[in-house]
């Protein structure tokens, strides 16, 4: 799934994330990012290039990463960041819905 290496500046691990990111990619995501703050990481970049298709479960998996990292204290960065419309068109009819629901939740006062 994803593979973690350390950059060029001190404390700052790399994690590129191919492909998909499903529920069991989603667990190990948070292990590496677990693995990076223990050994040192105070800033961690996700490597989204090479990230193929981004669900809403996936897309759940990875602000929960990044909230992980924060609380943690580090600092997270995302690189080659999927296209919102890249997004849009994985959507299946289930995921529009819920969009939906939830656009109009946000609108409610």
């Amino acid at each position: 799934m994803a593979s973690a290496q350390e950059s060029t500046q001190p404390r700052r691990t790399v994690i590129a994330l191919p492909g998909e990111l499903p529920d069991s990619g989603g667990a190990r995501l948070l292990e590496e990012i677990s693995a990076a703050i223990s050994s040192g990481a105070r800033a961690i970049e996700l490597d989204l290039s090479g990230l193929k298709r981004l669900d809403s479960r996936g897309g759940a998996w990875l602000i929960r990463a990044v909230r992980t990292a924060r609380a943690a204290g580090a600092r997270v960065d995302l690189s080659g960041a999927v296209s919102y419309t890249h997004v849009r068109a994985q959507e299946t009819p289930e995921h529009i819905v819920c969009r939906l629901l939830l656009d109009k939740k946000n609108e409610l006062p």
